[in-house]
């Protein structure tokens, strides 16, 4: 007998045949979008491009605040493992925060500054590559974290649903072809070139490097609790300070970078992601 698991394929598969029709049409990544984020249950879906020299792009977004996504193409892009990878290498495959960080990352603040921003706790990225230098990226983020058996079923379909973007770029590719002969140039909507990428940067190296010659230590030790959410409580018990020399000391650093709320505190942090550092 057929287990759960594979029973609950069936009517993806079914799924995925119909996105097969639409090969060669622009809804095609978005339909695909859609049936593998309804299989996984996915709280945000988004397509990217994502390149070895360029900031990565959003193609297609589903349920991702405009501002989540300033924040991230400002700068936070450059703490993102997947964006990492596919700097590094041409970006293939299944991949999840598991795979794509370190264990420092995963124990570390980094993840906590996602969570905090986006409220979700796992990130699932299907990589297809295009060209030499570029990936798209059919990215799924949930707030309960993705399960070891719907990693399987999404790499054990993995082969298929390559086959299906490879057969959707090469009949794009035609009917591009096809529209320069026609109009004898190609309009300037299909040459938008993306920006140049920041390399990537490791968390830790990026919060040693922010406000350090404006604050002290133990300013920039409060900067990185604020960073990740934590209230002025919990920033006392795990500096082992009173309450009231918390918020002094908040009080003094906000002062000396002319702000008032933790908002305009992370924004700071994204803009100083946003230098080459």
């Amino acid at each position: 007998m057929a287990g759960k698991d594979e029973r609950g394929l069936y009517p993806l598969l079914t799924q995925l045949g119909m996105v097969a029709e639409r090969a060669g049409d622009p809804v095609f990544y978005r339909d695909l979008l859609m049936v593998l984020g309804s299989h996984l249950r996915a709280d945000l879906a988004m397509v990217m491009r994502y390149s070895r020299h360029h900031a990565p792009e959003y193609l297609i977004h589903d349920g991702l605040l405009p501002g989540h996504m300033e924040f991230y193409l400002r700068g936070l892009y450059r703490v993102d493992p997947i964006y990492r990878l596919c700097r590094d290498e041409n970006g293939r495959g299944v991949k999840d925060l598991t795979e794509v960080s370190t264990p420092a990352e995963r124990a570390g603040d980094y993840f906590n500054i996602f969570l905090r921003l986006t409220g979700m706790a796992d990130d699932l990225a299907l990589l297809f590559p295009i060209g030499g230098d570029a990936s798209i990226g059919l990215v799924y983020e949930r707030k309960s974290p993705f399960l070891k058996t719907e990693l399987a079923a999404m790499r054990g379909l993995f082969p298929l649903l390559e086959s299906l973007h490879r057969l959707h770029q090469k009949l794009s590719e035609a009917q591009l072809r096809a529209t320069i002969r026609q109009i004898g140039d190609i309009d300037e909507m299909t040459r938008s070139p993306a920006k140049p990428g920041l390399p990537p940067i490791d968390y830790k190296t990026a919060l040693d490097g922010f406000l350090r010659d404006k604050l002290t230590p133990r300013e920039r030790d409060i900067v990185r609790l604020i960073l990740v959410g934590y209230p002025n409580a919990k920033i006392a018990e795990r500096l082992e300070l009173s309450l009231n020399t918390v918020k002094n000391h908040k009080k003094r650093m906000y002062l000396k970078l002319d702000i008032t709320t933790e908002r305009e505190l992370f924004l700071n942090f994204v803009n100083f992601l946003f230098q080459d550092i």
